[in-house]
């Protein structure tokens, strides 16, 4: 089992970061504000109290960085903190972001939300080795990209979660809502047939570089070694620093605090950044939703997440759930 460090986000809409030593307070949910130093005083706190290695936290206001900061150690042992810019598993965020790659390609027309994926592939979905469980299901026919970013596509979260391990469609789709990191990586697969190209290569182009996010990627990197974080289980032993080999839309992106709150406050198709008309950008998903994930265990060489560490919840949750309730709605 590997857990990564987790950070917490509270997004709006606009660009740039800033320093610890700028923020002066935090206007909550509720209208109420709380100071940088009773955010500092809380977290470190419960840190302690749930025993947690590292933390990185961005709190934006109104489209604007209130707040951000590390906390802890990327490398507990050697007692090196973590940082702003310390490269971390970014786990299931990277959903978020292949979904605004997603939306750029709905843009450009080069993507239908409401046409079946399937009519994007030269062959029958089943007719390739990934997707062949899926030959005696016509509903396969019906998925669309919409339902694949909505996680409304009937798949499973991950087919080895199956008592058999194999992929199937678990109820009509587009009917209701079931998290599915099969979707995000049927969307993948779909989106590097289109596209011709790795997604490692478009997520580099299309995202990561326009927006500045020098230290993020689809896959590990050497020019992160000298700042990378550890995982640490629930026990805080060490489990080395999470490597990527493969690039996969539903958590192989390596990240920092920095680089994700960049996209988050630069996300706005009004700053221009990344180019995506208003109208298409109302259609896709809005993860600028308040976000506290519990830290996602380790991924195989497959490309595919395996389960969160649900060990990890009884430690890590109620210090998460308290961020959000009380330092940021303002209530206990």
């Amino acid at each position: 089992m590997r857990a990564t460090i987790p950070f917490l986000l509270i997004a709006a809409a606009a660009c740039g970061l800033l320093s610890a030593a700028e923020q002066s307070s935090v206007k909550r949910l509720d209208g109420s504000t709380i100071t940088a130093a009773e955010i500092d005083a809380e977290v470190t706190r419960l840190m302690r109290a749930a025993e947690v290695t590292g933390v990185g936290i961005a709190i934006l206001n109104g489209g604007d960085v209130a707040y951000l900061k590390a906390y802890g150690f990327r490398d507990q042992e050697k007692k090196l903190p973590l940082t702003e810019d310390t490269v971390m598993a970014g786990a299931s965020f990277s959903k978020a972001v292949f979904s605004y790659l997603v939306m750029q390609l709905v843009d450009e027309s080069l993507i239908d939300l409401d046409k079946p994926v399937t009519q994007y592939l030269p062959k029958p979905l089943p007719e390739y080795p990934e997707y062949r469980d899926l030959a005696t299901d016509g509903r396969h026919i019906q998925i669309t990209a919409k339902m694949l970013l909505s996680h409304t596509s009937g798949l499973p979260n991950l087919r080895q979660l199956n008592d058999d391990h194999k992929l199937n469609i678990n109820f009509e789709p587009g009917s209701r809502y079931a998290y599915s990191g099969e979707g995000i990586q049927l969307l993948q697969f779909v989106v590097e047939t289109i596209m011709k190209r790795p997604l490692g290569d478009l997520m580099r182009e299309r995202v990561f570089e326009p927006l500045g996010m020098t230290r993020s990627s689809m896959v590990s990197e050497s020019r992160f070694e000298n700042d990378l974080a550890n995982g640490y289980d629930e026990w805080s032993r060490s489990l080395g620093p999470q490597q990527r080999k493969r690039a996969a839309a539903a958590g192989s992106m390596q990240t920092t605090l920095g680089d994700f709150t960049r996209f988050n406050s630069c996300r706005d198709a009004r700053e221009g950044a990344i180019p995506v008309n208003p109208g298409t950008h109302a259609q896709s998903a809005n993860p600028n939703s308040v976000e506290a994930p519990v830290p996602d265990a380790g991924t195989p060489d497959d490309g595919r997440e395996q389960a969160d560490s649900t060990e990890l919840r009884p430690r890590v949750g109620p210090l998460l759930d308290t961020l959000q309730k009380g330092l940021l709605q303002g209530r206990p």
